[in-house]
């Protein structure tokens, strides 16, 4: 008899961890109870791991030996460029088997219990499309929806005027991929997006609010000194400024 052949997902959650300055298991746990609370449960989750401890695979383990749990996950542990994101996030995707990619950061989480259900029934509606980002919501504590804000395209992105949010909004199609840049920290978000737009074309935009995206002291926008903003920036203006 030959080997059994496992389905191909339809979604692959690429979802990259660290420690998080001892907030990182608090904020996975959130969002693996969110994901095993979704309604379409075709899809798996890939966890790639910066952290220097196993609090993160601590986390993973118990999930899946918990029965009540129908999470299917796989864990990464990953020393490659630690303490950047886009090298974690990378090897995330590398691993991912679903025909899409769902991009989701530690401290972000889908909106209720269709969000993926939401997610799905827009793709078969949209049989064109590569890449979507989704209405969201922003939280600061994990539990009250602060403010919200619907994405559009700027064409002025690349300096960091992004109103598009980060990459937890996106959905990506999973052929051909387009990886983020490694040399790229703070604004490596922005850079990704004209990239995408430029190979497939204008980002599409679901109008359901199903990602919360997190605010907290931890996040990377508050912990970026100014001298790799300024570096950064200029990186980009190189790449995309026009005359």
């Amino acid at each position: 008899m030959g080997e059994s052949i496992t389905p191909q997902p339809f979604f692959s959650i690429a979802l990259p961890t660290y420690g998080y300055n001892g907030k990182g298991v608090e904020f996975l746990e959130h969002n693996l109870s969110i994901l095993n609370q979704q309604n379409f449960k075709d899809f798996e989750v890939i966890i790639s791991d910066h952290s220097i401890d196993n609090t993160i695979k601590d986390v993973v383990d118990k999930w899946l030996s918990n029965q009540a749990s129908t999470l299917k996950i796989n864990y990464y542990s990953n020393e490659h460029g630690r303490g950047i994101i886009s090298p974690n996030l990378n090897n995330a995707m590398k691993y991912c088997k679903g025909k899409w990619i769902k991009i989701l950061f530690q401290d972000d989480f889908l909106f209720g219990d269709n969000a993926l259900a939401k997610h799905n029934e827009y793709i078969l509606n949209n049989k064109d499309i590569i890449w979507f980002a989704a209405y969201t919501h922003v939280t600061y504590d994990g539990l009250n929806i602060a403010w919200s804000f619907q994405p559009r395209w700027v064409d002025d992105i690349w300096t960091g005027n992004n109103k598009l949010g980060c990459p937890s909004n996106f959905t990506i199609k999973n052929q051909d991929l387009i990886f983020f840049d490694e040399g790229l920290n703070w604004l490596m978000d922005v850079d990704y997006y004209m990239k995408m737009r430029e190979k497939f074309g204008d980002v599409k935009i679901i109008n359901e609010y199903v990602i919360v995206n997190r605010i907290s002291p931890e996040r990377l926008s508050d912990n970026t000194s100014e001298e790799l903003k300024i570096k950064e920036f200029n990186m980009l203006k190189n790449r995309y400024a026009r005359p």
